[in-house]
């Protein structure tokens, strides 16, 4: 037993995983949703492992591709038809992506088909947006049949009345595409959903459902076929096993999806990626797999040692499974808080529509404890550390501020009002009249 462990100790010295001191992430434009993910996911990954995570401003995926493969970065945001399995691993799918073929109104153009001739914003060069555009222009035979608008943003589209079109693809979180849609000047048109998503491994069949972007009026007022693609988490395929799996903990254990709705959630992970994974991604998404580990090791080593290493793995997936439970419940427990959080906030703007009907210092009062126990009620129910620092949590904290010092300022209104109303007036002193007979006058 002392000499495994005399061996064991300088093996695992010498094979110890460690986390880079600081590594760098390759995102997209600043204002899009690739580096704005990429900027979560490094204060994420910052608090969590204390290691600075750098966010890198690129073109796109082209250019994220290339920056992991030059080791200029260390892990990179990409559409998934960028992804070169020959050299990169897949950490964890992301989010889904759609496809917009968006028009002017004004252009008379109703379908795909009607581009021929036109000019068309497709995206930067390097990005995944423009991959896609290019991708769609081939199924319809018109890659050389349209005009590229080059150097151009797609909300262009309402400002140049010289560009007819743009090829948007983008997560619909997208604040620029949501604004875009909304307008009554565009036109969202539908592809051949079915043909390409079996001409293109990459992308899918979606549609973009009536409301989407808007309820009153609803945009878009019908259901809209279209194709999608999945953004990934990708880095080189001998990227270390500690750095893939604290990448993972900042992603799914942080609650970061709390901030990123579209987040892919980790239990469909697995069935949303169609290539292979980094081997430390795997194990993290399906833990009985840690097990392959261990089993050559297992095999290699006596009676005793084979016992001991069989409850070191016993107790790691014991101790992930609890990890995991945690951050589980954390995430409910916020959830829970956020809705409670709402509800105090309905009750003062209850309050605060109220007030406002009267200007009776009693019923004032009242509103005044009431908007007071409101307050230290949700000081003492919502303690979440990430509530009390949410944005949400401080508006409500001003709200409630605000409209004490509103009632205060009425109540003192009312009282001065009161008081000038119920002093009496100084009666005025008449002069007596003099009754006393004159003297008479001698002479």
């Amino acid at each position: 037993m002392l000499l495994i462990i005399a061996t064991s100790i300088p093996f695992w010295y010498f094979t110890l995983d460690t986390l880079p001191s600081s590594a760098r992430i390759a995102t997209g434009k600043s204002g899009g949703v690739f580096y704005d993910l990429g900027t979560k996911l490094a204060k994420h990954y910052e608090r969590d492992t204390e290691h600075v995570l750098e966010v890198l401003e690129t073109d796109g995926s082209a250019d994220n591709r290339q920056f992991v493969l030059d080791g200029n970065s260390d892990v990179a945001i990409l559409q998934g038809d960028f992804i070169n399995t020959r050299h990169l691993s897949v950490i964890a799918p992301l989010y889904l992506e759609m496809i917009h073929v968006i028009v002017r109104s004004d252009t008379g153009i109703t379908n795909v088909s009607d581009l021929a001739g036109r000019r068309i914003i497709l995206g930067s060069k390097g990005s995944g947006m423009r991959n896609s555009a290019l991708a769609i222009l081939r199924h319809y035979q018109l890659e050389n049949d349209i005009e590229e608008v080059e150097d151009r943003y797609f909300t262009d589209l309402l400002d140049d009345s010289t560009i007819d079109a743009a090829m948007v693809t983008t997560g619909i979180l997208n604040s620029d595409l949501v604004k875009l849609a909304r307008s009554e000047r565009i036109r969202i048109l539908p592809l051949h959903v079915e043909a390409i998503a079996r001409k293109y491994p990459f992308y899918y069949a979606a549609s973009v459902p009536p409301g989407l972007y808007n309820e009153r009026p609803a945009v878009p007022t019908t259901q809209i076929e279209t194709v999608g693609a999945t953004a990934y988490l990708a880095t080189r395929r001998d990227a270390s096993d500690s750095f893939v799996k604290a990448l993972l903990t900042a992603l799914h254990e942080e609650g970061l999806s709390m901030e990123f709705p579209n987040l892919i959630p980790y239990h469909r992970a697995l069935d949303m990626t169609p290539v292979p994974m980094h081997p430390a991604a795997r194990q993290y998404f399906n833990p009985p797999d840690q097990l392959g580990v261990f089993t050559n090791i297992l095999e290699s080593l006596a009676a005793m040692k084979e016992l001991i290493l069989a409850f070191v793995a016993l107790g790691w997936l014991i101790w992930d499974r609890w990890k995991r439970l945690q951050a589980e419940e954390r995430e409910r427990i916020l959830a829970a808080q956020k809705d409670f959080l709402d509800s105090f906030l309905e009750r003062t703007l209850d309050i605060e529509t109220e007030q406002m009907k009267t200007s009776d210092p009693k019923k004032l009062q009242q509103y005044l404890d009431h908007v007071t126990e409101i307050k230290l009620e949700a000081l003492r129910e919502l303690t979440h550390e990430d509530l009390r620092s949410d944005r949400a949590f401080i508006i409500f904290l001003t709200q409630c501020a605000n409209l004490i010092n509103k009632i205060q300022y009425k109540i003192l209104d009312a009282h001065q009002q009161l008081g000038r109303s119920a002093t009496p007036r100084k009666p005025v002193k008449k002069k007596a009249r003099r009754t006393t007979a004159p003297r008479k006058r001698t002479n």
